[in-house]
């Protein structure tokens, strides 16, 4: 599934948020991850360079969303760590 696809379903929350280790995934697969299991939309920092290892490892969170969003946001973030 594409990542496009994936933030069309960010209304639906997620049940439940498998840990995974960051280890075992690169920035994309993060946000992949982020987006289809916690249910907030993260942006690869590698899609930024042409040299997508010079973003590798990092990801982007970007804030231009009503307080509502941001608020839904923060509280699936918070439950990733219980």
């Amino acid at each position: 599934m594409a990542l496009c696809d994936l933030l069309m379903n960010l209304n639906e929350r997620p049940k439940r948020v498998e840990r995974v280790s960051k280890r075992q995934m690169n920035d994309m697969d993060f946000a992949m991850w982020m987006t289809r299991d916690v249910g907030v939309a993260v942006v690869p920092m590698s899609s930024f360079y042409s040299d997508p290892s010079l973003g590798e490892g990092s990801v982007r969170f970007a804030y231009p969303k009503k307080l509502e969003t941001l608020r839904i946001a923060g509280e699936r973030l918070l439950a990733m760590r219980s």
